[in-house]
């Protein structure tokens, strides 16, 4: 085959995996996604229904609460709690209707659900319980009897006191939360792989299109044009293995590759520091902490950290290797 030819036919290949290949590969993660997303909202959005009945009623349950003047650790930790939800049922209450899905992250839900259930654990932790509340006779008892029913709550056996607050908290967390709680772990893990195989498939199609720029430039001999067809063709091939394979399955094994990643970063710090005391290089890679994913920082954080780790790792061990 003539080099014309040759050259001819890897452009060819290396336009079709572009346009064709990696695109089609693009679009089906953006469908799954979008069906996650769907089935999702499905069932977040009447929870989410509920979290707000609820924010309001705590919002109308806090003007009536009376603290007394010398609060115990309980008492002041309650007090921020009923505040700070509080103040979630201010933004619903001023903007009207409910908070909707894309309003609160994965992460910020669960947060949220754990000051509710610490508004019982603290509660449960006064005794005596020096705290009021005179509601039955107020303007607010109408909307607080409106919102008990709107989150589910059976009113018909209890007072309108300090104890109705623990007692629907308790009931949210356990009746309501607990329920979803692996659906809504499970769409935080989901929307994460979604986000590392778009970052993986953007990375391979830069790279085929790298090449395909330096074949405009640079003058490659047949042994390299056909090493970048192969190339080429086996990151396809590899995006093509990132469809097929369970998404589930994708999650276990990079939380491995993580694991196992880090097991060797600690090996690696701990040999290093009995033979190679006195070094500023060593002693930054001893402050290079383990790889983990924190969903408030994202996927490029986690990404950054990667590399960092790996470089400073590699510069390590070199520089250790040579002396």
């Amino acid at each position: 085959m003539s080099y014309d030819l040759l050259f001819s036919t890897v452009v060819t290949i290396l336009s079709a995996i572009i346009t064709g290949g990696v695109i089609l590969v693009f679009v089906e993660i953006g469908n799954r996604k979008n069906r996650e997303i769907d089935s999702y909202q499905y069932f977040v959005e009447p929870f989410l229904r509920k979290l707000s009945a609820y924010f309001r009623f705590i919002r109308w349950c806090k003007n009536y609460i009376q603290f007394p003047d010398n609060k115990t650790s309980y008492e002041s930790d309650f007090e921020l709690l009923i505040a700070d939800m509080s103040k979630y049922g201010d933004r619903i209450i001023m903007g009207g209707g409910d908070f909707l899905y894309g309003d609160f992250e994965v992460c910020t839900i669960k947060d949220i659900l754990i000051k509710i259930n610490n508004i019982w654990y603290f509660y449960d932790k006064m005794k005596p319980c020096k705290l009021k509340m005179d509601i039955e006779n107020s303007i607010a008892a109408e909307y607080i009897q409106k919102e008990l029913k709107n989150i589910g709550f059976d009113l018909s056996k209890e007072d309108l006191s300090i104890d109705l607050i623990p007692k629907v908290s308790d009931y949210f967390f356990s009746t309501i939360y607990q329920p979803i709680k692996y659906k809504l772990e499970r769409h935080d893990c989901y929307m994460r792989q979604y986000a590392f195989q778009t970052w993986l498939v953007t990375l391979c199609v830069s790279c085929v299109f790298l090449v395909l720029c330096l074949l405009l430039f640079v003058p490659f001999s047949i042994c390299c044009l056909k090493f970048v067809t192969v190339f080429a063709i086996l990151i396809l091939g590899f995006c093509l293995l990132v469809l097929g394979i369970d998404v589930e399955t994708q999650i276990k094994w990079k939380e491995r590759i993580v694991l196992v990643y880090n097991v060797f970063l600690s090996v690696i710090k701990k040999n290093l520091r009995k033979y190679y005391k006195n070094s500023v290089l060593i002693e930054l890679f001893f402050k290079v902490k383990c790889l983990h994913y924190c969903p408030r920082k994202g996927m490029t954080f986690f990404l950054i950290q990667l590399i960092f780790n790996t470089t400073i790792l590699v510069v390590c061990v070199s520089d250790f290797a040579s002396n």
